[in-house]
Parts: structure tokens; sequence; C-alpha cells
């Protein structure tokens, strides 16, 4: 028996404990690394930045994030834009649309970080969020429209509508933040990170485009980022989705937009 103990010391344990080591060292090398994916992110950066900044009768202009948004967020690609309809009467007494994208090589990064949390954050008290489905072209688009009220100063009130989604690679659409942290619990989603869209309407309560006017301003700027939304939602094995994330809780709006100009979108 006392020979047994002893082999087992001098043979068994070594042997199990180099096993283990192996088979951690085998798992390590499975797993995906960070500069495996400096080619998509390089790319995605370069379809963002393809979005222009003028078209048809909009007039675009680049403005930038805070700071500390920025360093909150750390992005790979950033472009936020106000864009000015040149033909006035669409948007009266409102400031035009902002279009925000915000890309992200990890989706950590941009967990927490969307309407229900950065506007109130800013003062604004949010009314409501209402699950949308917009038709775009060729995608069907799950999000959410909210709206927020707040005072820029005593006794000037202004209404803030947002229409908000987000894209995961190999994934598609994300409907919401509950979507986006599911898809950071597979490993192999991780690194590919996440990018929000956000279009943003803004002016005095009382004065804001009808939801048809806001859905057809939506296409018209969505419209132009058609090809930067594909290449975001494609991974590098070309997967694709278009309706992944969505909360099966959550029921939604669904538009088919016509965008200013009467074209279908």
């Amino acid at each position: 028996m006392r020979h047994l103990r002893v082999l087992i010391r001098r043979y068994l344990w070594p042997g199990l404990t180099l096993g283990l080591l192996l088979a951690m060292a085998y798992s390590q090398s499975k797993q995906p690394r960070r500069e495996q994916f400096d080619e998509f992110h390089a790319t995605a950066k370069a379809a963002l930045d393809s979005v222009p900044l003028y078209f048809g009768h909009y007039l675009g202009k680049e403005e930038p994030l805070q700071e500390v948004d920025l360093q909150l967020l750390k992005p790979n690609a950033v472009r936020n834009v106000r864009y000015t309809d040149l033909r006035a009467m669409n948007l009266p007494s409102w400031g035009g649309v902002v279009l925000t994208v915000v890309q992200c090589r990890r989706i950590e990064d941009m967990i927490g970080h969307y309407p229900p949390v950065c506007y109130p954050a800013f003062g604004d008290e949010q009314l409501s969020a209402v699950p949308r489905e917009w038709k775009v072209g060729d995608q069907t688009i799950s999000g959410v429209e909210y709206r927020f009220e707040g005072v820029k100063q005593p006794g000037q009130r202004y209404v803030r509508i947002v229409y908000n989604f987000m894209v995961a690679p190999g994934k598609g659409f994300v409907q919401d933040m509950e979507g986006l942290k599911r898809i950071n619990n597979e490993l192999d989603r991780r690194f590919y990170g996440a990018a929000q869209f956000q279009v943003l309407f803004s002016g005095p309560p009382g004065f804001e485009p009808d939801r048809t006017q806001r859905d057809a301003v939506f296409a018209d700027v969505i419209g132009q980022a058609h090809n930067a939304i594909t290449v975001l939602m494609t991974d590098q094995t070309g997967r694709t989705t278009s309706t992944a994330g969505r909360n099966p809780n959550q029921g939604s709006n669904q538009a088919t937009i016509t965008a200013l100009d009467g074209t279908d979108r």
C-alpha cells in the first residue's frame, strides 16, 4: 500500500496536473483574440466615414461628441451629424435632425450607454418608450422610439424624440440594451463589438413633426447609411441576420416608410 501511495505521488498527480495545464492551454488557444478583429473594425470605420454630409435636400454638419462620452465609450468609429432639411416647412420650429452613430470594439463599452440612461443624466424626463419596426429599403430595422422632455432654461421646455437601434455583427438589428447584453454572453461575439444608431428630433413641445413626418426623415437619413449598416451587421464569416436581438417580450409598431420625396424606403 505504501508503495502504491509513492507511485501516485510520483506519477499520477504530476500527470493529472500536466493534463489540466494542457487542457487550459488548448482552451485558451481557441478563444478569440482582439487582434483577430482589427480588419473588421477598420472596414467598419471606413463604412461609417462614408456616410455623406450632403444628399438630396439635406445639408449636414459634423458636430463632435463631448469628451466625457468618448472616454466612456472608447469608440472605434463615431459620426454625429446635424442635418438640416432645406425645405424648412417639413420641420417647423425644430432644429433639423441629428444622426449619431457610435461603433465600439467591445460590447462592454456600450452597455449602459443608451437613451434611458444618457438623457435622464442630463435632466430629461423619459415620457415613453415604444418598440418600433421600420422598413427602410430591404432592411427591417427593430428599435425603440423614446420621448423625453426637459427644461433648457426657466420657462423654456423642450422635447426630444429619439429613434434608437443597435447593430451587432452576425446578429443583425438589436432592439434594446437587454438584447445586446445577451449577445455579450457569447464569447465569440465580444470583440466584434456593436454599433448604436440614434436619430434625434428636438424642439419646443407642441410643434414637433408628427410620426409620419419623423418616419419619413428617418428613412431619408438612415437610407444614406444602408451600406454602412450592411457592413456592421456582417461578421468575418459573412454571417448576418436582420432580426436578431429583438426582445421577445416586447411588441412593435411596424411601419413601411415613405420618404419625404415620395419614394418608398
